[in-house]
């Protein structure tokens, strides 16, 4: 109609759709209007698919806006997982969510920077998290056993999600992180991720048994498969890329960390390289491994030799409890975790 019609001219369609969504019924939308609202949003609003966010945030971008609004309004995870989806077809490589305040990745107000892989970036979206009962697990391991202040060494750090968890907290006194990250994709998000945490640097290197230059291989299709080894095969990917990258020594990643934190620190250690953890654990010198309390290991052996697996036992032998976590925190004994390495296949145990 005329008169509607010259009201609306006088807001940006934009801020029209807020007040849709909010301000002017005041009541939220009904769950089965998402799809129509983002879609709305995409046609409109959507002119670039590389946003450039000012001021720490993405809120320029129009799109981003709504789905920000409408997945903080979310509470159940049935719903937030709808809204990954619908936000899938709409095939955006790159988003910048705000976490909601019930999310362990909410830091203020600063936003995620995710790739929409069809793996971590919508079952992030869809749960608030990033397999958050792990780092809930190392917390509960932490909590009560004194007054340390902490350091993290996340290698195989991908996009900062696990890092963002735990340095988040408020459990826990950290000191700061060091995040090793060689994919070039990956680098670029987890030092937006990390930025708003104390003390937490990038490294755009892998670790391994000296300084060199290596190739990566990456799965297309989820931005956390990338390793130093050949990936396994039998498994369904959208494609595979490979990469030069830096590699650095054992002692000189040790060096890199020294530089960040104070010798008081206890070390929490976070590994998952997809098949390297236990050339990398090698590689480091025997002073780090006196310092770490708990520590986080994807346990594959389908690329290991023999002197490497007696050095692998030698440095978890130290440690009085080991536990399965996706066994329901099974204890596992040292002839356990001898018989499953020996097998030399591509099966994998989460090491706590």
């Amino acid at each position: 109609r005329p008169v509607r019609a010259a009201t609306e001219s006088a807001h940006p369609p934009h801020d029209l759709l807020l007040r849709k969504l909010s301000c002017d019924s005041g009541q939220r939308p009904a769950h089965k209007r998402h799809a129509r609202y983002l879609r709305i949003a995409h046609r409109k609003f959507v002119a670039s698919q590389t946003p450039t966010p000012q001021n720490g945030d993405a809120d320029n971008l129009g799109f981003m806006k709504i789905f920000n609004v409408l997945s903080g309004w979310l509470d159940y995870k049935r719903k937030r997982r709808t809204l990954a989806r619908l936000l899938e077809h709409f095939s955006m490589p790159l988003v910048f969510w705000y976490p909601p305040a019930d999310s362990p990745l909410c830091v203020g107000k600063t936003t995620l920077r995710m790739p929409l892989d069809g793996i971590i970036g919508p079952r992030t979206i869809a749960y608030g998290h990033w397999h958050g009962e792990h780092t809930r697990l190392i917390e509960s391991k932490l909590v009560g056993a004194g007054n340390s202040s902490y350091f993290l060494i996340d290698v195989g750090a991908n996009i900062g999600l696990v890092t963002r968890q735990l340095l988040a907290s408020p459990r826990l006194r950290w000191s700061g992180a060091a995040c090793f990250e060689p994919e070039a994709g990956n680098i670029e998000s987890l030092r937006w991720n990390i930025a708003p945490l104390e003390n937490a640097i990038a490294f755009p290197v892998a670790i391994s048994d000296k300084d060199s230059v290596g190739t990566l291989h990456v799965d297309l299709g989820n931005a956390g498969d990338c390793s130093l080894d050949p990936l396994p095969k039998g498994i369904k990917r959208s494609g595979v890329s490979s990469q030069e990258v830096n590699l650095v020594s054992g002692s000189t990643a040790y060096d890199m960390i020294q530089r960040r934190n104070s010798p008081e620190d206890r070390i929490v250690w976070k590994s998952d390289t997809q098949g390297h953890d236990l050339n990398i654990m090698a590689s480091m010198p025997r002073e780090l491994w006196t310092r770490v309390s708990v520590a986080m290991i994807e346990v594959r052996c389908s690329n290991v030799s023999d002197d490497v697996l007696l050095r692998f036992l030698e440095i978890v032998a130290d440690f009085p409890h080991r536990s399965w976590i996706k066994r329901r925190e099974q204890p596992v004994t040292l002839d356990q975790l001898k018989k499953f390495c020996e097998r030399r296949n591509s099966s994998e145990m989460d090491l706590l």
